[in-house]
């Protein structure tokens, strides 16, 4: 059992919610997303468990989770990024074909290689 922490300096307040759900909602049946909100509920009170954290509150699919320190809320933050993204959660088909939940591919641009002039610079 995890206690909550009380006020403080180290107190961490770390809130969760699922991007896109009321879109998601709209287009999947309601079968569908009950079980992708239940698999994500599930992890992440698991997870939250593993680094001490206390769930205060949920709302819908948000959650509203306290840790005893920052560094407990960041490494929930990370495992659950991982965990959600990761290719051992079976998220429903459905779900994973929708526009909302396709990959997004993101390039990483250093400041320097931005720069106008930069290549003939160099």
């Amino acid at each position: 059992r995890i206690l909550p922490p009380g006020p403080g300096p180290h107190t961490t307040l770390l809130l969760t919610d699922i991007q896109d759900s009321t879109l998601l909602w709209e287009e999947l049946p309601p079968d569908v997303m009950d079980r992708a909100v239940g698999l994500h509920h599930a992890l992440l009170r698991a997870l939250a468990t593993q680094h001490a954290g206390y769930e205060s509150a949920t709302e819908g699919d948000a959650f509203h989770w306290a840790f005893h320190s920052a560094a407990d809320a960041v490494r929930f933050a990370v495992a659950a990024q991982e965990a959600l993204m990761g290719p051992a959660t079976a998220w429903p088909a459905e779900l994973l074909a929708t526009r909302a939940c396709r990959p997004r591919w993101v390039s990483v641009v250093s400041h320097a290689a931005a720069q106008p002039g930069a290549a003939a610079a160099g």
